[in-house]
């Protein structure tokens, strides 16, 4: 019976290896900013929520692949929701090298960072469609990799010059070459040829690896959060940037929550600074008495 217990939980071991790696990559988000910090018992909240998802009648293999899949859109998207919006596309990024190393072919990760040196020089000059002030990035491209000439047929012009004069080049590779090159590849190429058009073609490899339309978090609805993902020994907390003030917002949704389901309770607002914090605790207090917001 013991062997047989082992051999089902062993079933399951795939999915939390996948929660411990995207843990571990949490953890190192505050080297993109210190304020981005999040616990352990966050992330199990968010682990035990995916686990009580209803996969359908399918099989085990199945369910663990919809489970793997829902577990990194709600981790994406959870904490999306708390990162500055430049830092986004930065932390999609970092979920995907993370667990998804199949995606990069040797070297290729070190040459986008700029820290691999190819040590040859590629065989001839640059194409005659290459962009003069672009040439000497495609020239380090081509040493890293000297296959892809052929795989990639960069000597015809008939290929690339419409590419690379093309305003969306990341969704406009021509079909002889697309299948050809991984999707990473097509990152680091736009990177050589096309550095405007970069950010948008990791935004769109980014999506494409992680199975979503969009790295940024569904609307913020008040509603959801209130009822799905907090508790009375859960605060939330807003912190606001110029221009993005959520005070009005919440203080309508606790009317809104106040006439619904609880007609005595009131709704404070205190602004800290200048000798608030007595005035706040005492608010904080009571209301925990009496069940006010």
């Amino acid at each position: 019976l013991q062997v047989a217990l082992d051999n089902e939980r062993e079933v399951y071991r795939p999915l939390a290896v996948l929660g411990s790696q995207l843990f571990i990559l949490i953890r190192e988000l505050p080297h993109i900013d210190h304020m981005y910090r999040f616990s352990l018992e966050a992330f199990m909240d968010l682990f035990h929520k995916v686990l009580s998802l209803e996969a359908g009648s399918v099989s085990v293999e199945e369910k663990l692949k919809f489970l793997g899949n829902q577990l990194k859109i709600v981790v994406l998207h959870h904490l999306s929701r708390s990162l500055f919006k430049a830092d986004r596309l930065s932390f999609g990024m970092h979920i995907v090298r993370g667990i998804m190393p199949e995606k990069f072919e040797p070297n290729e990760w070190e040459l986008f960072q700029g820290t691999y040196v190819p040590p040859n020089q590629p065989h001839g000059g640059a194409p005659e469609w290459c962009p003069a002030d672009r040439q000497s990035s495609l020239q380090l491209l081509r040493a890293a990799f000297p296959r892809i000439d052929d795989m990639w047929q960069l000597p015809k012009a008939a290929v690339w010059q419409k590419w690379v004069e093309s305003d969306k080049c990341e969704e406009q590779f021509d079909p002889s070459v697309y299948s050809r090159m991984s999707a990473f590849q097509r990152v680091l190429l736009i990177q050589a040829l096309r550095p405007d058009r970069l950010e948008s073609a990791l935004t769109q490899f980014a999506c494409e690896a992680m199975g979503v339309a969009t790295l940024s978090p569904p609307p913020l609805s008040l509603q959801r959060l209130h009822s799905s993902e907090t508790s009375s020994n859960l605060p939330i907390l807003f912190i606001t940037t110029p221009g993005a003030d959520p005070s009005q917002e919440l203080e309508e949704f606790a009317k809104t929550y106040a006439k619904d389901n609880n007609p005595s309770m009131n709704f404070h607002q205190i602004s800290m600074g200048g000798g608030q914090n007595d005035d706040a605790l005492r608010v904080i207090q009571e209301a925990s008495r009496c069940g006010d917001w």
